[in-house]
C-alpha cells in the first residue's frame, strides 16, 4: 500500500489516510503470518521475544516492526493530513491493545473500517450541504481531488453534484483536473 501511495496511484488526503490504515492492519497480520525467523533476521535484538514462538510473543516482536511499517507508510505522502491523522489512530489502538495479536487484527481491520465509514459519513453531510446551492444549469467548477476515489467516501464536491442530479438538477460541471474530471463524470452520470 505504501508503495501505491508513494507512486500517486492515490489521489486525495482521505483516501490516502483510509489506504494506509487498511494497509497497516494488513502489515499487522504479516507479522503473524512471516513468522518470528523473518523478524530475528531484521531485528536481531528481539531473539529472546522469538525463541518463546507463542501467540504472545507476537505482541512482544509487533512495536518494532509496527514503527517500521508506520514510518514508511508516514513517509509516502508528507503533505496529506488525512495519512498522519489515520495512522496516529491506528497507533492508539496498538499502544492501547491489551489482549492477543490475533484480537489486535481484528480490532485494527475493524478500526480501519470505522475510519471509513466515517469518511463516508462526512462526505454524504458535505454532499447534502453542496447539493441545496446547486441549481439547474449551474457553472460548478470543481478543484482538486473531490470525488469518490480521492475522499476513500462518497466525495465532497463532486458528491454535492452527484446529489444535485439525484433532486433533479442538471449542472455543467467545470473540472480543473483532468484525471479527476474523467473519473467523475460516469459518477456523476449514475
Amino acid at each position: 500500500m505504501a508503495d501505491a501511495i508513494r507512486r500517486n496511484v492515490l489521489l486525495g488526503s482521505s483516501a490516502i489516510g483510509i489506504a494506509a490504515a487498511f494497509g497497516l492492519a494488513v502489515g499487522a497480520r504479516k507479522i503473524e503470518d512471516m513468522g518470528f525467523e523473518e523478524v530475528r533476521s531484521r531485528e536481531p535484538g528481539l531473539r529472546a521475544a522469538a525463541v518463546a514462538l507463542s501467540a504472545h510473543a507476537a505482541v512482544s516482536v509487533l512495536p518494532q516492526e509496527w514503527n517500521r511499517m508506520c514510518a514508511n507508510m508516514a513517509a509516502t505522502r508528507p503533505t496529506a493530513p488525512d495519512l498522519f491523522r489515520c495512522i496516529d489512530a491506528m497507533k492508539r489502538e496498538v499502544t492501547n491493545h491489551q489482549g492477543s495479536h490475533p484480537a489486535l487484527i481484528e480490532r485494527l481491520t475493524t478500526r480501519a473500517d470505522e475510519l471509513q465509514q466515517a469518511r463516508t459519513a462526512l462526505d454524504l453531510r458535505l454532499a447534502d450541504e453542496g447539493a441545496a446551492f446547486i441549481k439547474d444549469k449551474m457553472r460548478v467548477l470543481v478543484q482538486g481531488n473531490t470525488g469518490a476515489l480521492a475522499t476513500g467516501g462518497f466525495g465532497m464536491s463532486f458528491g454535492a453534484v452527484k446529489r444535485a442530479k439525484a433532486d433533479g438538477a442538471l449542472p455543467l460541471l467545470l473540472a480543473n483536473l483532468l484525471r479527476e474530471a474523467r473519473r467523475a463524470l460516469p459518477a456523476a452520470e449514475g
